[in-house]
């Protein structure tokens, strides 16, 4: 005799929507707590880089202030995000503690940045946008409304699309994920380098004797020497630039100097580069002057600067943030003629393929003309070239914690 089972269609089906419930469920759960983890390290990030590029502001005002003969007001604008990962931010500085604190509303994350200044600090408090920094305080103006979505219904969203696609978003969702993450990764290293080329500025153009740059990895590790995948910090291969000038009868070799790149390295073979005063960005495909070097060229006169940036072949460290310490060790005027009489100034860059196609063109757009074998040429229209300088600035880096 057979016996029929006691369940229904109808229970049938409800078991197994409340599985699925409690899937979507656990996945909403884990999803959510993964998100705001993220959401947090991140935000944690941005504030830091922002926390020293309007610290690195405060500290050129203070240095103005001081070395003015009266009292003045000194104001510097600098133009920063609105929001930070989707969220509002305020900054304010606490003149008995000499720092500068970056709070976000939501989620709640704090960054402390220290101030050294020889100019007395006040109690400066604002929201993100538009920082206008003087030795009276820090306004801030938004430049960017409110999204009129809040945080909870943009994770509604979201996990909606999850609920309705919980395969693909299994497949593929991790993985979109991890590009955003690197893809905000290698923003705020753009912004890092940002400052560590200001604070380079400041040790050959100003004069400063030593500067120090917070560069945030996130989880990943700080090196130099190869890269192993993940995002790192390091100094790279030696880059060769030489310089010649030529007076009608004879060229004359200035120099050749070996100085060491420092390089960010991302994933999928994305890198940030500082070099010799300029600042590149390149992939697998190609890549991008992001700042241009500190050369002057016009008809009747050259300027070749060389930033030598010098460090150790082998670092490896771990942790979060790191430091990134540049001192200024000597500025040598190799070639200086303010005779007329050069006519051609020839330059060389030997560095990654890369990055050594970025340099020709831009010698090539100041007016060089640049040959296969490296060497970029130029001669003013005018004839002789009245004034040359070719001054070399020994840099040296390290990385440390």
């Amino acid at each position: 005799m057979r016996r029929n089972r006691a369940v229904s269609t109808t229970l049938s089906y409800t078991l197994s929507l409340a599985i699925a419930s409690i899937l979507v469920s656990g996945l909403l759960i884990a999803g959510g707590n993964f998100v705001e983890s993220r959401q947090e390290q991140v935000i944690r990030d941005e504030l830091e880089v922002i926390g020293q590029q309007v610290a690195s502001d405060i500290a050129r005002v203070d240095r103005l202030v001081v070395a003015a003969d009266d009292d003045p007001t000194v104001n510097l604008d600098h133009t920063f995000p609105a929001r930070v990962s989707g969220t509002g931010y305020r900054v304010s500085i606490d003149p008995a503690a000499d720092e500068l604190t970056l709070e976000s509303t939501a989620p709640e994350v704090s960054v402390t940045v220290s101030l050294t200044t020889r100019t007395a600090l006040g109690d400066s408090t604002a929201g993100g946008g538009v920082c206008s920094t003087t030795n009276q305080a820090i306004n801030w103006r938004s430049e960017m409304a409110d999204r009129a979505v809040s945080e909870v219904l943009s994770f509604a969203l979201v996990f909606s699309l999850i609920v309705a696609s919980i395969i693909l978003v299994s497949v593929s969702g991790l993985g979109a994920l991890q590009n955003a993450r690197d893809a905000e990764q290698m923003e705020n290293a753009e912004r890092a380098f940002d400052v560590l080329s200001d604070n380079i500025a400041d040790l050959h153009k100003q004069g400063a004797p030593s500067r120090a740059t917070e560069v945030s990895l996130g989880e990943a590790s700080l090196r130099t020497g190869e890269n192993l995948g993940e995002a790192s910090l390091r100094t790279g291969e030696n880059t060769t630039i030489s310089v010649h000038v030529h007076d009608g009868t004879a060229p004359k070799d200035v120099g050749t100097w070996e100085i060491r790149p420092i390089i960010y390295a991302g994933n999928q073979e994305r890198e940030l580069v500082y070099e010799a005063g300029a600042v590149y960005r390149t992939n697998r495909d190609g890549g991008v002057q992001k700042r241009t070097p500190p050369i002057l060229v016009s008809d009747d006169r050259v300027l070749i600067t060389v930033v030598g940036t010098t460090a150790s072949d082998q670092q490896s460290l771990g942790g979060s943030t790191v430091l990134v310490r540049t001192n200024h060790r000597s500025s040598n005027v190799s070639f200086a003629d303010t005779d007329g009489n050069i006519e051609h100034v020839n330059i060389s860059v030997d560095s990654a393929p890369q990055r050594e196609a970025l340099w020709q063109s831009y010698f090539e757009s100041e007016g060089f003309t640049c040959a296969a074998n490296g060497w970029c040429n130029f001669t003013s229209s005018s004839g002789d070239i009245q004034r040359t300088y070719v001054v070399y600035h020994d840099i040296a880096v390290e990385i440390d914690q």
